[in-house]
């Protein structure tokens, strides 16, 4: 199969600006969002969903130019600036949250230079079970890296221990996962964690409640939307980030052309979730 020059399949970079083509142009995007403007409640806040940079995933100089352009046109805040702004009602214009799944080492090397360079902020969310070792292969954060991104102004967040699918875990383990995480991490980092991201987006209304009982305040799925709902702060949704994405393909999910995918999400969401996951991170 071709590849692109991001490593990633070109077919299937190809199918899927076909079906952005399909879905605003057939007039279902206008459809869709019609429908949508009922909701009045909800707010619109792109969360970009990254994980792994360089090294066969999405490469540092598709990240600056990414930076680059949301730097431009979004004002970038934390999830707990999220939070905040939606607690308190006083968001700031245009907002955009970028995160970062999983704790990779190069989340430091190659990221923090980058968002450094354009003086913004991100979310990462690291499994601590994996600190200052390898997680699939990568070479993850040590301690002192991830007291580095948080003393710049970088959330961190919890992401569990071992990355585990908590739907499966009865309510002591799971409690263990999620508790023990936030621990370790602020033990770290010495700031109070609100964030969390639920490994491979998988959760159930068990583990949400656990969530929000060991005191995390905001959480996000891989559910593709960009509409953050108030009144459900720990199922928000993220718009994935892949290795093949240029700007042009940015600005389309930013733009409501793949919420096509949203549609694909709630039929098969735990498949999509997996194999989603697995381009972004290149393997």
């Amino acid at each position: 199969m071709k590849r692109g020059r991001e490593g990633y399949p070109q077919q299937m970079r190809d199918v899927k600006r076909i079906l952005d083509r399909v879905f605003v142009y057939s007039g279902s995007k206008a459809l869709y969002f019609g429908v949508k403007k009922k909701d009045e409640h909800s707010i619109k806040c792109p969360i970009l969903l990254y994980h792994t940079i360089g090294d066969g995933a999405l490469s540092p100089r598709l990240l600056t130019e990414h930076i680059d352009f949301l730097s431009s046109r979004f004002q970038l805040i934390t999830l707990r600036g999220l939070y905040q702004g939606v607690t308190s009602g006083n968001l700031p214009q245009n907002p955009l949250v970028i995160t970062f799944d999983d704790g990779y080492r190069d989340n430091y090397e190659l990221a923090l230079p980058t968002l450094e360079k354009y003086q913004v902020v991100a979310t990462v969310f690291v499994a601590t079970g994996y600190v200052g070792s390898q997680f699939q292969g990568k070479p993850t954060m040590t301690p002192g890296q991830i007291r580095a991104l948080a003393d710049y102004g970088i959330e961190i967040g919890g992401h569990s221990v071992t990355h585990p699918d908590l739907r499966q875990l009865n309510r002591c383990d799971l409690r263990k996962e999620l508790a023990a995480s936030k621990a370790r991490l602020e033990d770290i980092t010495g700031v109070e964690l609100v964030s969390f991201a639920y490994p491979s987006g998988l959760y159930n209304s068990e583990v949400v409640e656990m969530v929000e009982e060991v005191g995390f305040k905001i959480a996000v799925t891989t559910v593709h939307d960009f509409l953050v709902n108030p009144d459900r702060l720990f199922v928000c949704p993220r718009l994935l980030v892949y290795s093949y994405d240029s700007c042009k393909d940015l600005e389309a999910k930013l733009n409501g052309d793949q919420h096509w995918l949203k549609m694909a999400h709630i039929v098969s969401l735990p498949m999509l979730s997996r194999l989603e996951a697995k381009s972004v991170i290149g393997g």
